[in-house]
């Protein structure tokens, strides 16, 4: 039988996947064993050289060294802004950005998106750019502001 971990308790990926993806609204879910396996795989499907990726400043160190030291190499570039500036984000929207990135709330800073007005801005370039958030929520039902990963 497949197992994950989640908090050292293995639950078979049969009960998992089908129960988070009932709770959160979603078609399917998918639970990795760290923050950063989500993250890293997440971006490393979606993103590919020459795209583009706007970022939250204030992210979880791992992620910001993610984004900033190795996405580099692989010719993926990333602006880091105040998130919770809207038109900071729209300003830098462009035909290379495949992504916004996110948390829902900002690790350490505490700082908090506003995920619907993120959700209007990639609905308007639905063909070429995801909302991607990093959720420490559960049942925050994201979904339902828009396209988000």
């Amino acid at each position: 039988m497949d197992v994950t971990c989640i908090l050292d308790t293995p639950i078979p990926v049969q009960v998992i996947f089908p129960s988070s993806s009932r709770m959160e609204n979603t078609e399917a879910a998918y639970v990795a064993s760290s923050g950063m396996g989500a993250i890293t795989s997440c971006i490393l499907q979606i993103c590919e050289s020459g795209d583009e990726i706007i970022a939250s400043r204030t992210i979880y160190g791992g992620t910001y060294a993610f984004l900033k030291n190795f996405l580099p190499k692989l010719g993926i570039k990333t602006h880091f802004i105040d998130i919770t500036k809207i038109n900071q984000v729209k300003a830098l929207v462009n035909s290379k950005t495949k992504m916004v990135y996110c948390e829902t709330i900002s690790n350490p800073l505490l700082e908090i998106a506003d995920i619907p007005a993120l959700a209007s801005i990639t609905k308007k370039h639905l063909s070429n750019l995801l909302l991607t958030i990093h959720s420490r929520l559960w049942l925050s039902r994201q979904l339902n502001w828009g396209p988000i990963l």
